[in-house]
């Protein structure tokens, strides 16, 4: 292993509600800039429209910047390893997002929606003679929120092929004691719905009783709970009504 000199990239690890998401944005925004948001669960395709859109309509020399919040999931995607690998990369030649599948259902599916311009700017950057779409971000820079701690000094072993992406970034770690940890995922939990997208809700009544768990159980848990503990524990919840407290055991 080689560390890489991080240059561009920025992470930024803290704790669920801590106001990464809030505080990055108005900073981008009070440097005149309107950031790429990317929210958690995006594919390859997606990403590889939103900077094709955001290049072909940026001005000129205008910088962009691309803001992941709650990365996690994307991040840790070993599908996405080599193309994270090549987009963060610092070298002399300019990086460029390569997403070599077929990009005609996509293109089809836009212009049926009435979405022309993202369309155009699709096709403006597949190469002649093929299906995919090169993107090239000499002038992107990439913000990643995340609520999980990637300090690979001691890593874990199952994390140690993050490796190469995690130097690829300046690293910022927000941290507080438990008690203000908890009090903003409480918050995060209670003004907010883990699976909203997909309709699925828990009342007022049932995030109550998530949190207050966690809360009691916060100094015999494995891990520090995060947005994604939140999740899997909702889910359970909401599918396996009269059993998620035994299944939330596997947390302890």
């Amino acid at each position: 292993h080689m560390k890489v000199v991080a240059k561009r990239q920025t992470m930024i690890q803290g704790r669920p509600g801590i106001g990464k998401t809030y505080n990055t944005r108005m900073t981008v925004l009070n440097h005149g800039l309107q950031p790429v948001e990317i929210g958690p669960g995006a594919t390859l395709s997606y990403l590889a429209t939103a900077f094709a859109y955001a290049e072909y309509y940026t001005p000129p020399g205008q910088e962009i910047v691309v803001i992941f919040d709650d990365a996690d999931d994307v991040l840790q995607e070993k599908k996405n390893y080599n193309v994270f690998k090549n987009v963060f990369t610092d070298e002399d030649n300019s990086p460029t997002f390569e997403h070599n599948v077929n990009m005609l259902g996509e293109i089809t599916r836009l212009e049926k929606q009435g979405k022309l311009d993202i369309a155009e700017a699709v096709k403006h950057f597949m190469p002649a003679g093929t299906l995919g779409v090169e993107v090239p971000l000499d002038r992107f820079k990439f913000i990643f929120l995340t609520n999980t701690d990637y300090d690979l000094e001691k890593p874990k072993k199952s994390k140690q092929w993050l490796r190469p992406i995690v130097d690829r970034f300046n690293n910022n770690n927000l941290t507080f004691d438990d008690a203000t940890a908890w009090g903003w995922l409480a918050y995060t939990v209670l003004n907010s719905q883990p699976f909203e997208r997909q309709g699925y809700l828990l009342d007022e009544d049932q995030q109550i009783h998530l949190i207050t768990w966690i809360g009691a159980n916060w100094k015999h848990l494995k891990a520090e709970p995060s947005m994604r503990t939140v999740r899997e524990m909702a889910q359970f919840m909401i599918n396996e009504p009269d059993n998620y407290i035994n299944r939330w055991q596997k947390f302890i």
